[in-house]
């Protein structure tokens, strides 16, 4: 659970429910003995026997492994959930893991943003950077890419919600880290899915290890769903995934991973006035509000193209000392269509507009691990970054970057495993090959800066971590860092932004009931963030010379953002699993754009005897509003300030149903029949930001594995 909360006395009512769910669950368990199940008719069920244990903490084999410290603060989806909820995409897997978490949607599926603890996130494949959240906007790279990532070639996900991950880079709103599948044995499986609004889902998957020296796995995939009719809500997605695993000798590991997706997708219709969620304001024009409101002159990306090609080579000295070698490349095309730019009235950009964007990236590490158990992490990458069409919004502009980063990162035990300190320092610099993205109000094209330096941007973080019993661990870290604007120049005065600079404090607690007859684990992370020279929205727009494209405006101010996170897992019994999560954020000043509430809920169901398996998940996102306005010159040279329409925005529930069942349930890898329901409790097509995605969607599917 995530809370986060606006004044003293609700801290302390927090670490009070946490205590009390920690009293409460101990005097629950008491109540029954552990080890077995009495059941309605008094016969005895005994509780089955399972083996399990953490994954071995061993940065020597895996250099970009989690920190050790940074546990405490990290949730991951494991293959075993993502196959529980059965998420049509990356982005539906990953709203609904933490309540830390919160989704927001431009025009609902025009782009997806994910915050963590109300701050932009990294995401990383396989140990590549795709976006640099620590960057304002994030826009280098495009998170865009989960989309269309498959599901099914996806392992893990890690969300690091503590900011000190300097290893990844400092984002002050954590990580998304994305692991692609590891092959195991030999299995092959095939997935056939159909549902309302034209949905079709067809995954095939190979996987082989071929001898003790080499192992594939291989995915493709095909979806499309239509979307409501006239709604002009289609998506179509075609994929091809293949990792391939080599070890010449015990020392020496490669591993080669491409991916391809080749889709579509469209925006749809946009619905604010019958909505229920839009406030008429005087003074506004239809054509700022809405996106699009016709499918007539619906936007599409079609086709939009990622191409993830990556070389990894690790090299094992010794069991205490490996170097690795990373090399990337990711290649995102899309041909941008909009119809409102055509007629007596354009509104928009030129159609098609044709965004090319590359990053080539490098990176060299080396770890070792001392007798003692100290282990020191250190690291350069250089990414390129070459974007010659320009972004959406930056039509015909040539911007291009270098982009150097050194990182040192040690983990020393104090005392044994119980006490155990890190600190990392961080240095980035960004070598500007041309950048020429910003525009004035007065719709002034900018000279481009062309072959400059920028300053250096020096993080640094450190952290304690303390585990008095096998089943508790309390974790303090602070981490300072820089935050620099993607355009210096995008101010309604044309001044400089200057860098943010942040100070984050993390505070988390867990406690683990183990050996129980209903085990029961709580967490309760607090966190605070105090930005100097914040970089925010300053709440208006300005709109280019030709009248077509509305421009967002920052400025710097300070801001202190602070909250907390409870989670509470709870084993029932033998069949049954819940965990709930609840968080509470505030700003001070205040930042009406973005929720302060968020809660996350799930129920699980699993019998082995009968091989049914289910998981009723939910999350709700806080009511908050969203206005604004932006000025330009008329033809006349007279400043025009004009006023965006006003959102009612979240206050929503959006829940999920999955259910499968096995055809053999003694046979682990028996073929299985599955119902996917979304937005089980909306009825409504929604298409406003925040909303849920859809009206319900009901799928069946059918897994063959041979």
């Amino acid at each position: 659970m995530v809370m986060y909360f606006t004044k003293a006395a609700q801290v302390k009512k927090l670490f009070l429910i946490f205590f009390l769910t920690v009293l409460l669950s101990a005097s629950a368990m008491a109540a029954e003995p552990g080890g077995f199940i009495l059941n309605s008719d008094k016969s005895i069920e005994l509780e089955p026997i399972s083996v399990t244990g953490d994954l071995i903490y061993n940065p020597v084999l895996e250099p970009t492994a989690v920190p050790l410290n940074n546990q405490v603060f990290t949730e991951t989806i494991t293959r075993k959930t993502i196959e529980a909820r059965n998420p049509f995409t990356a982005v539906e897997l990953i709203s609904f893991i933490s309540p830390a978490i919160v989704r927001t949607n431009q025009n609902r599926k025009y782009k997806s943003f994910f915050d963590v603890r109300g701050a932009k996130v990294s995401l990383v494949l396989d140990g590549f950077v795709v976006q640099d959240g620590r960057s304002n906007s994030g826009m280098r790279g495009d998170d865009r890419i989960l989309e269309f990532l498959n599901p099914d070639i996806v392992e893990s996900v890690d969300i690091l919600k503590d900011s000190t991950a300097l290893i990844y880079g400092g984002a002050k709103g954590g990580v998304f880290y994305i692991k692609t599948r590891r092959p195991s044995k030999k299995h092959n499986q095939l997935k056939l899915e159909m549902g309302s609004f034209g949905e079709f889902t067809t995954r095939l998957n190979f996987t082989d290890v071929i001898d003790k020296k080499s192992a594939y796995f291989a995915g493709f995939n095909y979806r499309k769903f239509d979307g409501p009719e006239s709604k002009n809500a289609g998506y179509k997605d075609v994929g091809a995934f293949l990792k391939y695993f080599y070890t010449p000798g015990d020392r020496d590991d490669f591993i080669f991973t491409y991916n391809r997706d080749i889709g579509m997708y469209q925006i749809p219709v946009d619905e604010p006035e019958t909505s229920g969620q839009f406030k008429l304001l005087p003074n506004i024009k239809p054509n700022t509000y809405s996106i699009v409101i016709d499918p007539l002159y619906g936007w599409s990306y079609e086709p939009w193209m990622n191409t993830f090609t990556d070389l990894n080579y690790t090299k094992k000295w010794s069991g205490r000392q490996s170097t690795n070698f990373q090399l990337s490349r990711l290649e995102v095309t899309n041909d941008f269509h909009n119809p409102r730019g055509i007629g007596a009235n354009p509104v928009g950009h030129i159609d098609s507009h044709r965004v090319l964007e590359t990053t080539t990236a490098m990176a060299l590490r080396h770890t070792v691990k001392t007798a003692n158990n100290i282990i020191f992490r250190t690291g350069y990458s250089l990414d390129h970054w070459y974007n010659p069409t320009g972004k959406l919004y930056w039509e015909k502009m040539n911007n291009e970057d270098k982009k150097h980063t050194m990182y040192l990162q040690t983990e020393i035990p104090v005392s044994g495993d119980k006490l155990v300190f890190d600190a990392g320092i961080r240095r980035d610099r960004r070598y500007i090959i041309r950048e020429q993205k910003s525009r004035t109000p007065a719709g002034k094209a900018l000279a481009p800066v062309t072959d400059q330096w920028e300053d250096p941007r020096n993080s640094v973080s450190g952290g304690l971590t303390y585990k008095p019993s096998e089943n508790d661990t309390v974790s303090l870290r602070y981490a300072a860092l820089i935050m620099t604007p993607v355009d210096r120049l995008a101010t309604q005065n044309g001044a400089e932004l200057a860098n943010e600079k942040d100070k984050i404090i993390n505070f988390g607690v867990e406690h683990k009931f183990k050996n129980t007859a209903k085990p029961v684990s709580a967490e309760l992370n607090i966190f605070k963030n105090d930005m100097k020279d914040s970089i925010v929205d300053d709440g208006t727009r300005f709109i280019d010379a030709a009248k077509t494209t509305v421009m967002r405006v920052f400025t710097n101010t300070d801001t202190v953002s602070k909250g907390g996170e409870l989670k509470l897992n709870v084993t029932l019994n033998s069949l049954f699993e819940l965990s709930f999560g609840a968080g509470l954020i505030s700003y001070s000043p205040d930042i009406t754009s973005k929720p302060k509430k968020n809660y996350i809920t799930e129920l699980k169901y699993n019998n082995r005897t009968n091989g049914i398996s289910a998981a009723l998940y939910g999350r709700f996102v806080g009511a908050f509003d969203s206005s604004a306005s932006y000025t330009y010159k008329d033809a006349a040279n007279k400043t025009i300030t004009e006023r965006l329409a006003a959102y009612q925005l979240g206050n929503f529930w959006d829940c999920g149903l999955s259910l499968s069942k096995k055809i053999d349930p003694e046979k682990e890898d028996s073929n299985k029949i599955s119902l996917t329901v979304r937005n089980l409790f909306d009825k409504k097509y929604e298409t406003m930001p925040m909303a849920p995605d859809f009206g319900r969607r009901v799928s069946l599917g059918y897994e063959m594995n041979f």
